[in-house]
């Protein structure tokens, strides 16, 4: 597989979340942590292959980082889609107590595998299925007990004949309110523990640039291969805590299969 390939793989897998890829932004990125890895090697008087492999270190970490930031995008884009789309069908119910009518009202709000989901849905209803049945593709990939309870809420009605079904509705609403508010607090907590990666990544740098003069005799030291090695595993270090600071926050905007 040739570099192209390569690269045509990783544009269509970001594009398949539904994002543009912009290279010259990739480009950017690249450029500004050459300059600083430069630097640093400069800096700290670093031996060409060292710098040589950090440099292939950031060539090859850049790609990662953006994926998993296009991911985090996605997810929340998903977040945000779900839970208006329980929004707008009990809201529909409610004025109107047709399962059918309430989630043909909410389709165009939804796209990708959600909307796929409703569509099976409706098209499961129009064929004669029962509800439950109809209603079992949304819940099998999007298992949480506020869509289950919708759903088992708009069957008693419209089936059985529930009546005073309102304040239910009334009362999921609340619930959905609440999961919303608790998931925008839960990630205001995870950005700030980011956040607070990235401040550590950079005093440790600035640590490191003011112990500099305090070494014994950094001219005779910097041709050890300790002291090399030493720099490579820093910087190895400091890449792998910004990776998994972000994959800590790679799918959590997902709420399916949440238990009440």
């Amino acid at each position: 597989m040739n570099l192209r390939e390569v690269y045509e793989r990783y544009r269509k897998r970001i594009e398949a979340y539904g994002f543009v890829y912009r290279p010259y932004l990739h480009t950017l990125l690249l450029i500004a942590m050459y300059l600083g890895v430069i630097l640093f090697g400069f800096f700290f008087r670093m031996h060409t292959l060292p710098l040589l492999i950090l440099l292939l270190s950031v060539t090859l970490v850049i790609p990662v980082i953006l994926y998993l930031q296009y991911e985090y995008s996605f997810e929340e884009a998903c977040f945000k889609e779900f839970t208006s789309y329980i929004q707008q069908v009990s809201a529909a119910f409610k004025m109107h107590p047709k399962i059918h009518t309430a989630m043909q009202e909410a389709l165009p709000l939804v796209s990708g595998e959600l909307h796929h989901c409703v569509s099976e849905a409706l098209s499961k209803m129009n064929e004669g299925e029962k509800y439950e049945d109809a209603l079992a593709c949304i819940e099998d990939k999007y298992s949480i007990y506020i869509l289950e309870n919708l759903h088992r809420l708009m069957i008693a009605v419209e089936v059985h004949g529930a009546k005073r079904f309102e304040e239910g509705i009334h009362l999921l609403q609340d619930d959905l309110d609440d999961l919303i508010e608790d998931m925008y607090l839960h990630q205001k907590e995870l950005l700030a523990i980011q956040k607070k990666v990235y401040i550590l990544c950079l005093l440790s740098i600035l640590i490191c640039v003011l112990s500099k003069n305090m070494l014994m005799d950094l001219y005779a030291f910097e041709k050890e291969l300790i002291y090399q090695g030493v720099l490579l595993l820093f910087v190895f270090s400091l890449l792998c805590c910004i990776i998994l600071s972000q994959v800590f926050l790679r799918h959590s905007w997902r709420i399916w299969g949440n238990e009440r």
